[in-house]
């Protein structure tokens, strides 16, 4: 009876029945945990993300997660490209007819759904089976460029070939020009008839600083590689005439022999490379790596098409004047010149985009971003990147109020 020794009342039992529910649910959630796994995260949808995503895949400390993520030095240069596009202020504009954005561009007579083209990269098939197939596959599924790696590339040409989407030919300066003309040669067979439809060359890479850096990573730490290093290899330099070799026979050479196999950076450049290769192709050349109007006007007057604004991701040289603080004095240099402006390093979200467009780029070319999609899920996830990065950039300029 109320008032009794020992007496409960109803308040203080239903508080013990809800006490006790709510330990046999804890209960029953960690017997859950415990079967099935842990909750799943929501997929990654922004370029960070993803990022994070193939960072936890790869796994931090693995050798192709160091390979992908490589910066020279202190990594001054890629830091400092950021601050720079953070510290860019955009101005929204408020009761614009937005009503049909149209985010897409056009490069050499192709139409891009975006103003992205994979930059060149290489050893895809560290972050998926497949390699430059998967890449290729999921640029063109994502409606973006895709620059292949002719001599880096660990799967052949003919494969590359099969899969539909804007493709330009990549190609490194080497002093063996035969190598390089042969890759030209090939380009232009009619087995690849109108397959790439531009020609971009790197042109700020005359020595072996990346390759000395990573290589002893991989010599310390191949364990970690997610595929067997012995069956790297890369097809299209012997399609060139180059012996066969493995990422392993690499490993095991020295620079200069492995320079001797492999082919040599050419410490002997001049903008004659240019005019040399506009005499082997009739397609259009794109020229990567410049960074000061003078030179864009060099390209240019060489008979480049189109330059870009580079730092190679932070790899060669640390200290570099970052690419999007060189941007608007290129474009400036070569207006009227019939010189398109592209522009990569850095570019980690949608707004970053955006930017590059307003100081004057034709688009930007995105290298690790596209390595992180891949490495989250092959062709697949390649795509959901891009379409992450399209959902947000259509979102900004929105905002912008620009159609």
């Amino acid at each position: 009876r109320p008032g009794c020794p020992g007496h409960t009342t109803w308040g203080e039992m239903w508080v013990r029945i809800l006490a006790v529910l709510l330990r046999l649910a804890q209960a029953v959630a960690w017997l859950f945990h415990r079967v099935v796994g842990p909750p799943r995260s929501l997929p990654p949808r922004t370029l960070l993300e993803f990022e994070a995503e193939a960072k936890r895949r790869l796994g931090a400390t693995s050798a192709a997660f160091f390979y992908f993520s490589y910066v020279d030095g202190e990594g001054l240069t890629l830091r400092r490209c950021r601050e720079v596009y953070d510290g860019i202020r955009l101005v929204p504009r408020i009761l614009r007819d937005v009503s049909s954005v149209d985010t897409s561009t056009e490069a050499f007579g192709s139409k891009l759904r975006l103003p992205v083209v994979v930059a060149p990269t290489a050893m895809h098939r560290l972050a998926t089976p497949d390699g430059e197939v998967a890449m290729a596959r999921g640029a063109g599924l994502a409606g973006i460029g895709y620059s292949f790696n002719w001599m880096l590339s660990n799967r052949r040409y003919d494969e590359i070939s099969q899969e539909p989407g804007v493709k330009w030919l990549h190609l490194y300066i080497y002093e063996q020009r035969d190598l390089v003309q042969r890759a030209l040669e090939l380009a232009a067979s009619k087995e690849l008839e109108g397959v790439f439809s531009a020609v971009i060359v790197t042109s700020d890479h005359p020595h072996t600083r990346v390759q000395d850096s990573v290589v002893p990573e991989f010599q310390r730490s191949w364990y970690t590689s997610p595929v067997d290093l012995s069956e790297l290899v890369f097809p299209n330099q012997v399609a060139c005439g180059m012996p066969p070799m493995t990422y392993l026979d690499m490993l095991r050479m020295s620079s200069e022999e492995l320079q001797n196999k492999s082919g040599r950076n050419d410490r002997k450049l001049s903008f004659d490379f240019i005019r040399w290769v506009k005499s082997q192709t009739n397609l259009p050349v794109v020229v990567k790596g410049v960074l000061c109007g003078d030179d864009a006007v060099a390209a240019a007057d060489a008979g480049a098409n189109a330059v870009v604004v580079s730092n190679h991701g932070g790899r060669q040289m640390d200290s570099q004047v970052p690419a999007i603080e060189a941007l608007p004095s290129v474009v400036k240099a070569v207006k009227g010149r019939g010189c398109d402006v592209w522009v990569d390093t850095g570019i980690r979200k949608s707004t970053d985009v955006v930017k590059a467009l307003c100081l004057g780029a034709k688009g930007v070319l995105l290298g690790r971003p596209c390595l992180w999609g891949l490495a989250c899920g092959g062709s697949e996830g390649l795509k959901a990147m891009v379409d992450g990065l399209a959902y947000d950039l259509e979102a900004d300029m929105m905002s912008l109020g620009v159609q």
